[in-house]
């Protein structure tokens, strides 16, 4: 889909007033927002009031993160990782742009991330800022292969939740009918769709829409890892909008540290050799590290302790299945049986 350049004149508002900025999280997730606010999250509340930024879980914390946003969004959807449940976090996603726009507010452009990313606010400024939201703009990094539809002959793509998808208000309205809270999450149970795989199923089958695709600039956390972080120099550092963290790749504790690098870069722009060398030493760095990351897992969220507990308690019982059947096995009465058959 080709892309309407209009000059920056051509819009009164500033692009950042225009913009509404979603993010989701759970309350199993809580801890990687402080690596969000002491990197691109504006720290003051009045600043992420600015910028128009929205935080949407699922059960709010007291004395935690939640406290430090100006803008906390409960779904009262299911608290799991299964299909309904995202779909219903979705749902509530597009009905708070809605809700919003009724009330008055005049976004041109609805954003949503995911808690886990690093977002270069200004490059997503300056990208938006070129595109004309009266035309129907579905934005974000392709999915890895096209999804068949279920008894059709038929395939569709879509913009992987995993980078940050960003949608223009023409599109948003057409989208009102079939994306709210009363029938998506039902309907992906029909359609066995992920929440962002359902969005794209709507967008590029039912509304005859194409994804305009940014993969050089949205990077995801499901990228390849030999390929993902690890090539990356630092202009393309610099070129890009959003990273998705990963614990098999680099650690969220690494955010603030890729922000800095940013931030400097814009301060030095004469010198950047200095920052070149300390983005290949990071960028390199779990690369030659490997064990930080062997049988590791995604500490970062409370359900994947659970997981890896109960992986290990499963593992362990069949253990000492196992055990118990050998030493069955090896018992006199067992033996003679096996002996007499």
């Amino acid at each position: 889909q080709s892309l309407s350049l209009l000059s920056f004149s051509t819009f009164n508002t500033p692009i950042v007033n225009r913009l509404l900025i979603l993010i989701r999280t759970s309350h199993h997730c809580e801890s990687r927002l402080k690596y969000l606010l002491t990197s691109w999250i504006p720290s003051l509340k009045y600043n992420q009031q600015k910028h128009n930024i929205y935080l949407l879980t699922d059960q709010y914390i007291k004395n935690s993160s939640y406290d430090k946003f100006k803008n906390v969004i409960l779904t009262d959807c299911p608290q799991s990782h299964k299909i309904f449940d995202l779909c219903c976090k979705t749902a509530n996603e597009f009905e708070l742009y809605y809700n919003l726009t009724k009330k008055g507010a005049k976004f041109d452009w609805m954003c949503r991330f995911d808690d886990d990313h690093y977002v270069n606010l200004d490059n997503l400024y300056t990208y938006l800022n070129k595109l004309n939201s009266s035309k129907p703009y579905y934005i974000g990094r392709t999915s890895r292969h096209p999804v068949k539809i279920p008894g059709k002959n038929e395939t569709f793509r879509f913009a992987t939740y995993g980078a940050g998808v960003c949608y223009s208000k023409v599109l948003l309205t057409k989208l009102h009918n079939y994306i709210n809270k009363s029938i998506t999450p039902n309907d992906c149970i029909k359609t066995r769709f992920s929440d962002d795989a359902y969005v794209g199923y709507i967008v590029e089958y039912k509304l005859n829409i194409s994804l305009t695709t940014l993969n050089n600039q949205l990077h995801s956390h499901l990228e390849s890892l030999k390929i993902s972080f690890h090539r990356l120099t630092l202009e393309n550092l610099l070129e890009a909008i959003t990273f998705g963290f990963s614990w098999d790749r680099y650690q969220l504790k690494w955010m603030p540290i890729i922000h800095e690098i940013i931030q400097l870069s814009i301060k030095y722009q004469k010198d950047q050799h200095s920052l070149m060398l300390l983005w290949n030493f990071l960028r390199d760095y779990e690369k030659s590290h490997p064990e930080n990351i062997t049988g590791k897992f995604d500490d970062s969220c409370t359900s994947y302790h659970r997981e890896e507990k109960l992986a290990v308690i499963k593992t362990s019982n069949k253990a000492i299945l196992l055990t118990t059947k050998l030493q069955l096995m090896n018992t006199p009465t067992v033996q003679k049986k096996q002996t007499i058959m």
